[in-house]
């Protein structure tokens, strides 16, 4: 059994790619519970955003401020609108002086509209809390019963732990952009085939131990109350001990103090644990209620008894300054490392396990051998899928919502379902069939694993046509998926396990505890791939404190070759030698060295951007192509585009989905065929034959175009990727402190508004370049780096570059935003704005130490 020092810890991810094909259909179907399960977490969250419109709706004052601000909204959608038609009609993406200020004017008063409205609600709310407050309390009770949910529909505990934690993010991330007045919402996500899934190695932790104390406050002279401090604690700690210090206010007056010590290794740990009781009770009354709980299973280990005996006013005489309390805390289970994970007989074998091919005896082995054979480094993965919540009555649910379906209650019906009754009992025969097998397959205690297509045909005693129709409705519906051999139910699950081969090219070090594994699927152009992320806690490297101190500026400046400057370095001694596998990337000057990207890869990236201009043509031609013939034949519209949306498809993956419903394969797994001509007036063979030719004829190079430029994208962000990371830890070879800016690449990035004037030729090219140079990535690979070798990181708040360092000089902005070389208007010297603003961070972390 492996064993960890007792030492601080640093939360790692060491990620895998899934190799040999893709996914198996368990995870597959897990992956799309994930889905389904987030979206009905956005679905609670409008609901309770239009339950507290409505709650502010019933009030008359606010009501009519809320008028105003949706009659403002209005006038700016349409003066949007108008402005894009008319640069479409220009053929311009600039609009006029003219619409520019009526885009401006619209918008000043949408601002002033809401701001009235805040002022409103403000002024009103205090009376509308009761109601507000049921909202929430509705609110919370369905979050909580979605947990249950999830869990009979399938999906393992962990995956819902996942999509719960992202969707309280987001929600999170919405509530601060709205607060400061940008426009976000939560909104549902089609099923596009990627997501996440989880698996968490639960590990019983060693002692714990909860302290509560509570502080009453005095009022002031005035009336007022004074503001308690910040919890006052110090706690002291020698193994895995995780501590939350918390405080709040339970009732008017009196504020509750609590600490929850947890030893999550399986060692003792020492605690020591003091509260400054001089700070607290500096307001408190006399005889402030201070109380001190602990767990009966530690009473041995504590042994405080109670300790504010005779307590009294923080001025009166013998009151202590500090409350001490201190513990041996027993430890829990061993670590989840790898020894474990390999093991049979593991503890969390029913979860995870890490199954590598091989077994080496040191570094010079591992090195020898990822050199010479590279193959053996593979290694399986083997995870947990699927709840074990099984569902009894999986017949009985499944075709009683799919009778609701079928007649038009359900979200997701399609629309020449309810127009062909006969259709409609031949798809709810498919579905009945698949529902039974699945009941037999659960009681033999075996995995569900579908049916076949002849297996469906022949249980549903229908005719192979009418079968087959059935089931590309279902497909289409979401109902079924389809695996050209195998029909899968969507909705039944059982708990399984898969084997995934992954390259295992970075071993996990005996000393890891793994906490959680992730496995997501990803899409690179039209093809999916997967890779598992393992996050576990590694022990943190010694501080490192012999070195130098050195600056990072980052950017995405091009330079006068072609080349783009993703940063700046200075702080590096004289001596430094760059590195052979990084000299492309690095140029060293005097005192200061630039991290480039070589020009040939802009260039790349540009030829990349030309292929999707190309397939942006192509889905022109083709929607232009598809516009005549639906204006010529009626019944293909109503067919293939029902709702009359194809002018306003934006997807190219909307065509290619209109591609797959013209063409079948056959049960045997021969060439693909057209499917049948649609039984609807006026049809004719001879024109959807053409009209499948014809689009399948766009769908295949349009997967060759996209192919290829997601194929090279993906390559060249990848050999990006590798080299900042080798650049970062040529970086950290020699230094003590690092430094790096605090500033926020997106908000400098964001495209401007076209009525703002500021979207010119120069700010189009420089966020092309961001893109390619991603700097906020090289700033992230300094940080990791720096963290892997005990190093510190300094982020000091600087201001914009619009003074000379040397003299004070002021730089013309127009100059500044023509070029990196800048003239000092002082002391007439040319300065490079970005080496400027490097050395202003060198001596920002210079003073700061």
């Amino acid at each position: 059994m492996d064993q960890a020092k007792s030492r601080p810890t640093r939360t790692t991810v060491f990620r895998y790619a899934v190799i040999k094909g893709d996914l198996p259909p368990q995870v597959l179907d897990e992956l799309r519970r994930a889905h389904n399960c987030k979206n009905a977490l956005v679905e609670i969250e409008k609901r309770y955003e239009d339950k507290i419109a409505a709650v502010f709706a019933s009030h008359p004052e606010i009501a009519a401020a809320m008028a105003v601000v949706a009659d403002a909204e209005e006038e700016l959608g349409e003066v949007l609108r108008e402005a894009g038609a008319e640069r479409q009609r220009r053929h311009s993406s600039e609009n006029t002086p003219q619409t520019t200020q009526a885009i401006r004017d619209a918008r000043t008063r949408l601002r002033a509209a809401k701001d009235e409205m805040k002022k409103i609600r403000r002024q009103y709310t205090p009376g509308l809390k009761p109601q507000l407050r049921a909202v929430e309390a509705a609110r919370k009770e369905e979050l909580k019963a979605a947990y249950p949910a999830s869990g009979q529909a399938g999906l393992y505990w962990a995956s819902y732990n996942e999509a719960r934690a992202n969707f309280d993010t987001a929600v999170q991330a919405v509530q601060r952009d709205r607060r400061a007045g940008k426009p976000a919402g939560l909104r549902f996500r089609p099923w596009d085939g990627r997501g996440t899934i989880a698996v968490q190695l639960q590990r019983a932790s060693g002692g714990r131990v909860k302290l509560t104390w509570s502080v009453k406050v005095r009022p002031l002279d005035d009336g007022g109350k004074p503001e308690l401090p910040e919890v006052p604690v110090e706690l002291v700690t020698d193994g895995d001990v995780k501590a939350t210090l918390s405080s709040k206010e339970i009732e008017d007056g009196v504020r509750l103090y609590t600490a929850e010590i947890t030893n999550r290794g399986p060692e003792t740990a020492q605690v020591r644990w003091t509260a400054d009781l001089e700070a607290l009770l500096k307001y408190a009354d006399y005889g402030a209620d201070a109380e001190v709980a602990y767990s009966d299973a530690l009473e041995d280990h504590v042994g405080a008894g109670n300790l504010l005996d005779g307590l009294k006013d923080a001025e009166g005489a013998g009151a202590p300054a500090s409350l001490v309390w201190e513990a041996a805390l027993p430890g829990g289970d061993e670590y989840r490392g790898p020894v474990v994970l390999r093991s049979e007989e593991g503890k969390w074998r029913n979860a995870a396990r890490i199954l590598p091919s091989f077994v080496l005896a040191d570094d010079t082995d591992r090195r020898t051998l990822h050199q010479g054979k590279k193959a053996e480094l593979d290694g399986v993965i083997e995870m947990r899928i699927g709840s074990t919540a099984y569902r009894d009555d999986i017949g009985e649910s499944v075709t009683a919502s799919v009778r609701t379906w079928l007649t038009g209650g359900g979200t997701d019906l399609i629309w020449h379902l309810a127009k062909d009754v006969k259709l409609a009992g031949r798809a709810e025969k498919v579905l009945e069939c698949l529902a039974d097998h699945a009941d037999t397959i659960r009681d033999g205690g075996k995995t569900y694993g579908g049916m076949s297509r002849a297996q469906a045909v022949k249980a549903s005693k229908l005719s192979s046509e009418d079968a087959e129709e059935a089931i590309r409705v279902l497909v289409r519906a979401g109902k079924i998926r389809d695996l050209s051999r195998k029909l899968l139910l969507v909705g039944v699950t059982y708990q399984d396990h898969v084997r995934l081969p992954v390259v295992l090219h970075r071993p996990l070090p005996e000393g890891a505890d793994v906490s959680m594994l992730l496995l997501t699927r990803h899409k690179t152009g039209p093809h999916y791939k997967a890779h598992i992320s393992v996050v576990a806690d590694v022990p943190a490297p010694d501080p490192h404190t012999e070195g130098a101190l050195t600056a990072l500026h980052i950017g995405w400046r091009r330079l006068g070759d072609g080349a783009i400057r993703a940063g700046v370095v200075v702080g590096l001694p004289r001596d430094t030698e760059v590195s052979p596998e990084i000299r492309d990337w690095v140029r060293v000057h005097e005192d200061w060295a630039e991290i480039v990207l070589p020009a040939n890869w802009r260039e790349s990236w540009a030829h990349y951007d030309k292929l999707q201009s190309q397939r942006d043509l192509n889905m022109e031609d083709l929607r232009g192509w598809l516009t005549e013939r639906f204006e010529q034949y009626p019944w293909l519209r109503e067919h293939l585009d029902p709702s009359n949306s194809l002018s306003r498809w934006r997807s190219p993956e909307r065509f290619i989905d209109m591609a797959g419903s013209m063409w079948i394969r056959p049960e045997d797994g021969g060439q693909w065929k057209i499917a049948p001509v649609p039984e609807v007036e006026g049809a004719n063979r001879t024109v959807w034959g053409n009209v499948a030719m014809h689009v399948e004829a766009w769908r295949k190079q349009d997967k060759h175009l996209w192919t290829w430029l997601a194929s090279g994208r993906q390559k060249l962000i990848g050999r990006r990727q590798s080299a900042y990371r080798v650049i970062a830890a040529w970086l950290t070879r020699d230094a003590a402190v690092v430094a790096v800016d605090a500033w926020d690449i997106k908000a400098t990035s964001r495209t401007p508004r076209p009525e703002s004037g500021e979207n010119t030729k120069q700010a189009q090219i420089a966020r092309a370049n961001r893109t390619l140079a991603s700097p906020g990535i090289l700033r992230d690979s300094l940080r990791d780096a720096a963290n892997a070798r005990g190093i510190r990181v300094e982020v000091p708040e600087l201001p914009g570059p619009t003074k000379h360092l040397g003299c004070g000089g002021v730089f013309d902005p127009d100059e500044r935003a023509a070029g990196v070389m800048v003239c000092c208007p002082t002391c007439d010297k040319m300065v490079d704005q970005d080496v400027m603003s490097a050395r202003a961070l060198l001596e920002a972390a210079k003073a700061g130490q």
